[in-house]
Parts: C-alpha cells; structure tokens; sequence
C-alpha cells in the first residue's frame, strides 16, 4: 500500500468529496461482458477500509454519514502473530467457523445507512478543521482514479 501522506493541500479536502460519491449502502447491478464470454447481470457493492498511521488521515465533514473511523491503541503484535493468523486463516475449517460466527451475530441494531460517531472519528473532524497535513485524500484519488 502506498503512504497516504502525499502529494498537493487541495487534494487533502477533494479526495474525500470523491470517495463519498461512491459509497453506497445499497447492491448496485452491472452489466458485465466477459472477454468471449457470454453478458450478464452481477450484483456489485463498494466498501472500503482503509488504514493510516495518521490522526488527520482525511478531512471529513461535520455531517458525514458513511466513515466509521477506529483508532487502535495496542501494542503491534509480533510478525510471528500474524504470520500464524494468517496460516490459521487459510484453513477452511477456520473460514467457515468464521462464517458461522458473523451469520449467527446479532446485527438488529446495525445501521446502514449512518456510521457510529466515534471518538476517534471526533478527533479526525477536528484536525481536518485545523490541518491540510492530511493526504488520505489524495492517495484514493491517485488509488482509485475517484
């Protein structure tokens, strides 16, 4: 992954503008034509994580509906850690008891359309409002041509 923290001020504040237009909490259908294949319909949806080290990562406006931030606060783990997660990921067994969990979670009191207010959500709004040091912006723009 690229270093968010790149590039011009003005993008700083267009490159969220230009992420927002294509979240979208609802199932989207596309037209899609293979290369000799046959056309047909697919189901498309958006969804993006993104992570950065940086507290001012984007300039996210005051009545922003679609970012959830989170802020992690532990220590890394070691990259004996993750390299055992992910060859415990790999298992099949693994993926569907992690299938089995998410479907049996209780999500009634999910919502789709507004993310949670989150303390660190709080913190990014109010550096986007003192700072143009954030380049999140830029590097989705530059990432996904938005």
């Amino acid at each position: 992954m690229s270093e968010v923290r790149e590039g011009d001020k003005n993008a700083y504040y267009n490159g969220y503008q230009h992420l927002k237009q294509n979240i979208d909490n609802r199932t989207m259908i596309e037209k899609a034509n293979p290369k000799y294949g046959k056309m047909r319909d697919e189901m498309k949806a958006y969804s993006v994580f993104i992570f950065s080290n940086h507290k001012d990562a984007m300039k996210i406006d005051k009545d922003d509906r679609r970012l959830m931030v989170v802020e992690y606060a532990g220590k890394r783990k070691s990259v004996e850690f993750y390299r055992a997660l992910e060859a415990e990921m790999r298992d099949e067994r693994n993926l569907a008891a992690l299938y089995h969990w998410y479907m049996k979670r209780d999500v009634s009191n999910f919502d789709p359309i507004h993310a949670p207010m989150t303390d660190a959500k709080r913190a990014m709004m109010d550096l986007g409002k003192r700072s143009g040091s954030g380049n999140l912006n830029r590097w989705v723009k530059r990432n996904f041509g938005l």
